[in-house]
């Protein structure tokens, strides 16, 4: 039904759950959610983001928002990096 709407699949992650990555229309929504990335998830996270981008799929990922500032530091070296290795 999404697939037939061109309608995203949320593929989030959290440290209860995580949704299959499916894709089901031209652009991808990643919610990441746990409470702390390390460097090697991080860079597993840019991996699964410049996939999508070299298939086409316009895509859009979200860091969990708290007041730890963490998360939007993660944003930006996952923007930068993505950035960096698709210029290259």
């Amino acid at each position: 039904m999404l697939r037939e709407r061109n309608i995203a699949l949320c593929i989030a992650e959290s440290e209860e759950i995580t949704t299959p990555e499916e894709k089901t229309a031209k652009y991808v929504y990643f919610r990441f959610r746990k409470p702390q990335y390390g460097p090697a998830d991080l860079k597993q996270l840019v991996s699964r983001v410049e996939k999508c981008v070299a298939d086409g799929l316009e895509t859009h990922a979200f860091f969990k928002h708290e007041e730890d500032p963490r998360s939007p530091l993660n944003a930006v070296e996952l923007l930068e990096t993505v950035r960096k290795n698709l210029a290259g």
